[in-house]
């Protein structure tokens, strides 16, 4: 079921759980966790999953300090906005349809297209009960933006049943396939867990709804499990398969004892169609190592394919600079641009050149700050890297900023 959002709630420093049709008092709110997830189908920007601040002007208004997201929000991405008139509408969750957080979403463009959310964590204490069934939730939606939630049956049953179920996995899907990396497993992920790091690297066949699960030590050494992290980025403008790209984020042994920040000197690459994992040096920077930035890609008009990574934390100082890997050259840029520091939020391309930042938390951390962006939204212009308040349905094609042109110039 689609309508208007009946309270005016905002979705600062991560998502909101009710949230009016139009943000007019965005800025009493207040930020939120980072729970987020985002994704875009065809002319939407759907967030999904998070947690809301229950502050309002700094001041308390219930005995929680949050409330859980249980509906999916949907943005226009082919009008016109601004994060003071942007106009939201919701998808009420399907029966039986747990509400989590730090899932993974996964978009299919293709024919029609579909969004599916897999895995994460229950939120408010709750403990996933011993019998209960997995289920990969699939959002189909038409022209409009409005759609609904159903269950899926995998193509593979007995496969499917021996799976764990983490969250905070890097997740990104690519080409009709939905991948789902590392990630930690506990009580509020699966039935009697305890909570320690889970290998292994998730992928999920959207035509034939089958599911592998193969190794992934060999990219995360010397630690061998990869934890928490960026959400990777994928393209398929390299020829061939589809190249799913790791950067930074945390890394544990496989003892879940000693876990380390990875390096942004080295950038992992996973072919996930031949499963094979690649690990590329990099020249330039790099960023200092940490987790919970957003990323995006992309396409330059030469060829390349920029990755831009906004934020993060560093321990629990949040971040606030923006980088660039170009590539074929492998190159880190740094810009000159900074955004409000934040981390955990989440980011997607949209409109051809623009990122659209969602949310996250701030340098206080919490819920009772209030976020310095009006809704919690920021746009940034991947091209002449401004930041913006305004998103624009018609901008012109991405082309590599200034930055990143100079470099291959100079080689």
């Amino acid at each position: 079921m689609e309508g208007p959002l009946k309270f005016v709630y905002l979705f600062v420093w991560a998502l909101p759980g009710q949230v009016a049709a139009k943000v007019e008092d965005a800025n009493m709110l207040s930020r939120a966790n980072n729970g987020r997830l985002v994704a875009v189908l065809r002319n939407h920007l759907y967030i999904e999953g998070g947690k809301i601040s229950t502050y309002l002007n700094r001041e308390a208004t219930s005995e929680r300090e949050y409330d859980p997201v249980n509906t999916t929000l949907y943005i226009p991405l082919d009008v016109d906005w601004t994060n003071r008139t942007l106009e939201l509408k919701e998808i009420q969750h399907a029966i039986g349809m747990p509400t989590v957080d730090h899932s993974g979403l996964w978009a299919d463009e293709r024919d029609g297209g579909a969004i599916y959310r897999w895995a994460g964590r229950r939120q408010l204490g709750q403990l996933v009960e011993k019998d209960e069934t997995k289920t990969l939730w699939k959002l189909e939606t038409s022209s409009d933006g409005n759609g609904g939630w159903t269950a899926t049956t995998p193509g593979n049953p007995e496969g499917f049943n021996a799976i764990i179920r983490t969250r905070d996995a890097a997740s990104v899907s690519c080409d009709g396939l939905g991948l789902y990396i590392g990630g930690i497993t506990d009580t509020a992920t699966e039935y009697n867990r305890k909570t320690r790091a889970i290998p292994g690297t998730l992928i999920y066949n959207m035509d034939s709804r089958e599911w592998t699960n193969s190794s992934s030590r060999e990219a995360f050494q010397p630690e061998g499990l990869h934890k928490v992290g960026t959400p990777p980025v994928c393209t398929t403008r390299f020829g061939g398969n589809p190249l799913v790209f790791l950067l930074g984020g945390e890394a544990v042994t496989s003892n879940n004892r000693i876990s380390n920040l990875r390096s942004f000197q080295h950038v992992t690459i996973l072919d996930p169609v031949k499963r094979q994992w690649h690990e590329q040096r990099t020249t330039g920077g790099p960023p200092l190592p940490r987790k919970f930035s957003c990323a995006i890609g992309a396409h330059g008009k030469n060829g390349t394919y920029e990755i831009f990574m906004y934020g993060g934390a560093i321990g629990d100082d949040a971040q606030n600079d923006i980088w660039v890997l170009t590539i074929p050259g492998f190159h880190w840029v740094q810009t000159n641009r900074t955004g409000p520091p934040r981390y955990g939020h989440a980011c997607a391309l949209a409109g051809k050149r623009q990122m659209i930042s969602v949310g996250g938390l701030g340098p206080k951390g919490g819920f009772k700050p209030v976020d310095e962006w009006y809704a919690g939204i920021g746009v940034f212009d991947l091209s002449t890297l401004e930041w913006k308040d305004r998103y624009e349905a018609n901008a012109e094609d991405y082309d590599s900023p200034s930055l990143v042109k100079a470099f291959y110039d100079n080689r």
